[in-house]
C-alpha cells in the first residue's frame, strides 16, 4: 500500500505537519497532490505560524489563496522583497515628509501638497490628482486622516481641514506662531502641539470650519507627536525630553487637564518621537533613546521595552494591534520587526542605498510603505521571484518637484 492509495481526509491530517517548503515539492509529486495542496485548509496552519506583520486569514480571497499568503508571510520572516520608488522627488529637494495609509490608498506630504497614491488590479501605483489637496499656505508638516476628513499643520503655524467627501476646505491660519509638529483630531475637537511647546485645542464639526476658540497648554518644551486615545477622552503627547520632568504626559479632553507624567528615567534630550495607541489602556512609545516601550495607562508603568540593537534612534512605529510592530530608525532606511512575545527582533528592512531616516511608515499585508526624505519607496513581499540583487525598479512613473 503507497501513500498514493491513502484517502483524501488522511492525506490531509498528514499534510498539516508538513513544513512550507515539504508542501511546495508536493505540488510537483503528481497532479493529485497537485490538486489537493492547492485547498486553503492545506496551508491555514502555514499562516498561523508564520504571520508576522497582520493577521492574514481575513485576506484569504479570490485574489489571495491560503497558499499564496503562505509565501507572503515566509518573504517578511525571511526579508524577500523587492524595492521600488513611487514617488521620487528632485535632488534639490530634501523632505520631511508624513504618510498614512486608508483602505482606499495612500496619503504622502510633499512639500506644500498632501498627494493620493492607488493601485490598479497590476498593481500598478500612480497618483489621482483630482484627490491631490493643494491650498497649504506652507509646506505641510504631520497630518492625519480620518472618516473622509484630513487635518494637516504647517510650517507657519496654520492648520488645514479637507472634507473629501463634501468638497470642504478651510484653513485656520497662523493657530501657532511656530512650526506644528503634530496634530490630531475627533468630531468635534482638533489638537496641535508644536516647536515652542504649546499644545492648542479648539473646536471642530464637519458642519461648521469658521468658529475659532482655542484653549492653549504651555508644556515647557518642543512637542513631537501626540494622539487621541480610541476612547476620546484624553491624548497622549510625546515631548522632547530636555526638561527634568518625564517626556510623556496624559491630558484629559473635557477638562483640559494633566492626568499624570510617565516615567522611565529617561535621560536629559531623550524625547519621544512617535506614539500609537493599542488599544484604550495600552500605549506604544518609541524615541531618541533607542528604546520601543509599552505602557499600561491604568498604572502609567512601562510594561515592557525593547532595545535597537543598532544604537539608533526610532523615528517612528506601526502596529497590527496584535503581537507585530514595525518601526522605522533614524539612518539607512532601516525598519525593524518586533514581535511582543520574543526579546530579540524578528528581521530588519533597508531601502536600497539610502541613508534617510524613515520619517513614517504604514504597512499592508504585503508591503511596506516608507517615507523617505527622497520620497516614497515600497518594499513589495508579495513577488513570486525574487532577484539575487535588490536593485529598484519603478512601480509608477511620477516623479514630485
Amino acid at each position: 500500500m503507497s501513500i498514493t492509495s491513502l484517502p483524501d481526509d488522511v492525506l490531509f491530517l498528514i499534510f498539516k505537519y508538513l513544513s512550507l517548503k515539504d508542501l511546495c515539492r508536493l505540488c510537483s509529486v503528481c497532479r493529485r497532490f497537485q490538486h489537493l495542496t492547492s485547498k486553503d485548509s492545506v496551508w491555514i496552519q502555514n499562516i498561523y505560524r508564520l504571520s508576522t506583520v497582520k493577521n492574514l486569514l481575513p485576506f484569504i480571497s479570490r485574489s489571495h489563496s491560503a497558499k499564496d499568503l503562505s509565501r507572503i508571510a515566509y518573504n517578511w520572516i525571511h526579508g524577500k522583497y523587492k524595492e521600488g520608488f513611487i514617488i521620487k522627488v528632485n535632488r534639490r529637494f530634501r523632505l520631511l515628509p508624513w504618510l498614512q495609509k486608508t483602505d482606499e490608498g495612500i496619503w504622502f506630504s510633499c512639500r506644500n501638497k498632501i498627494c493620493f497614491i492607488t493601485s490598479n488590479s497590476s498593481g500598478y501605483y500612480y497618483e489621482e490628482k483630482q484627490r491631490c489637496l493643494l491650498g497649504l499656505p506652507d509646506d505641510a508638516t504631520k497630518f492625519t486622516v480620518k472618516n473622509n476628513v484630513v487635518a494637516s499643520g504647517c510650517i507657519d503655524g496654520s492648520v488645514c481641514v479637507w472634507d473629501i467627501s463634501r468638497g470642504k476646505y478651510f484653513c485656520h491660519r497662523n493657530i501657532h506662531p511656530d512650526e506644528i509638529q503634530c496634530i490630531d483630531f475627533t468630531d468635534d475637537i482638533i489638537i496641535s502641539g508644536t516647536r515652542d511647546g504649546t499644545i492648542k485645542s479648539f473646536p471642530f464639526t464637519k458642519s461648521n470650519y469658521s468658529k475659532l476658540a482655542t484653549n492653549s497648554h504651555n508644556v515647557g518644551e518642543r512637542v513631537w507627536c501626540l494622539s487621541i486615545s480610541p476612547c476620546k477622552s484624553y491624548f497622549a503627547a510625546g515631548l522632547a525630553g530636555w526638561l527634568s520632568d518625564p517626556p510623556i504626559l496624559l491630558w484629559d479632553l473635557a477638562s483640559s487637564e494633566c492626568l499624570g507624567r510617565m516615567n522611565f528615567n529617561h535621560k536629559q534630550g531623550a524625547g519621544v518621537f512617535d506614539l500609537k495607541f493599542e488599544s484604550p489602556h495600552e500605549l506604544l512609545t518609541c524615541g531618541y533613546d533607542t528604546f520601543l516601550r509599552l505602557w499600561d495607562l491604568r498604572t502609567l508603568k512601562c510594561v515592557v521595552q525593547w532595545e535597537e540593537p543598532f544604537d539608533s534612534a526610532l523615528y517612528c512605529l506601526e502596529t497590527d494591534k496584535n503581537n507585530s510592530i514595525a518601526v522605522g530608525t533614524a539612518q539607512y532606511g532601516m525598519v525593524r520587526m518586533w514581535d511582543k512575545r520574543k526579546t530579540e527582533p524578528v528581521q530588519a528592512y533597508y531601502s536600497y542605498k539610502s541613508n534617510s531616516p524613515v520619517y513614517s511608515l504604514a504597512t499592508d499585508h504585503g508591503h511596506l510603505y516608507l517615507a523617505l526624505d527622497s520620497g516614497l519607496n515600497i518594499l513589495n513581499f508579495t513577488a513570486h521571484h525574487m532577484p539575487s540583487k535588490l536593485n529598484p525598479s519603478t512601480f509608477m512613473g511620477y516623479q514630485a518637484c
